[in-house]
């Protein structure tokens, strides 16, 4: 009898370990965060970014591997939805992407007006620049100015608001009068300022205040379509202060984004 019930406690220990081991074992598989690509880098680019650097830290922590391969900025939004990217981040929060992935909110990022200096045509609000068909815009394809803005816009044609691949060209594209506006974060158009290529190009444009503007609310999409226990795993991951700090810094929300 007494062999019978060591037995008994070792067949029950053996199993309670195995449940333990089960319950920490990290995702089942390596999680797709695709990372921007900045124009004429390589799509090799490194991903040792502070960001990603602690991603794949804490991911290790809780037993999830991360891979960050390089992608043009617009195609993140669709990586997203055809469920090639398990997290997308940055990323603004939108309903299209609310169908696909679970929204981790981490900042609030205000939205300003950017035009040309001395354009006498500055709208003095959101209704008026709505209304003004004159007005040519260019965004970010894949970016989104918020549901009720980008609605009013498309309902307008795709003749009126011109969508881009990243917001160098936007600048670009603003300076040398082929289009009239764009919607940026204030932070990102200072950010934007100290790259190379436009240090003559931002000069010649202002970031303005226009109200009736919303904010974007920023930070994370993980991908519905993860199995469950990866899923909350993941989400572990961008709830944890040390991943929601560096998305709070705006510096490092421009960087990571050049959108």
């Amino acid at each position: 009898m007494p062999d019978l019930l060591r037995l008994s406690a070792l067949l029950h220990l053996t199993g309670l370990i195995a449940f333990a081991g089960a319950a920490h074992a990290g995702c089942t598989r390596t999680i797709v965060m695709p990372m921007v690509q900045l124009p004429q880098a390589p799509a090799t680019a490194p991903d040792d970014s502070k960001l990603h650097r602690t991603v794949r830290e804490v991911g290790a922590a809780l037993g999830c591997e991360f891979s960050f391969p390089a992608v043009p900025r617009p195609r993140l939004h669709q990586m997203l939805l055809n469920r090639q990217a398990d997290v997308m981040l940055p990323a603004a929060r939108d309903p299209e992407r609310d169908a696909a992935g679970v929204f981790v909110s981490m900042a609030r990022m205000p939205l300003e007006l950017v035009m040309r200096k001395g354009d006498p045509r500055r709208p003095s609000d959101l209704n008026a620049l709505v209304a003004d068909a004159g007005l040519r815009g260019l965004m970010v394809r894949g970016q989104t100015w918020g549901g009720a803005l980008d609605r009013a816009m498309d309902e307008q044609g795709a003749t009126r608001v011109h969508r881009v691949s990243d917001n160098i060209t936007v600048l670009r594209m603003l300076v040398a009068d082929r289009a009239d506006f764009t919607v940026i974060s204030p932070d990102l158009f200072r950010g934007l300022g100290h790259r190379e290529e436009l240090r003559e190009v931002v000069p010649q444009l202002e970031s303005l205040p226009l109200s009736g503007l919303p904010d974007i609310e920023a930070g994370a999409y993980v991908s519905k379509s993860l199995n469950v226990s990866d899923r909350a795993l993941v989400l572990k991951v961008f709830s944890t202060d040390a991943v929601r700090k560096l998305m709070q810094v705006p510096t490092s929300v421009a960087a990571s984004s050049a959108r």
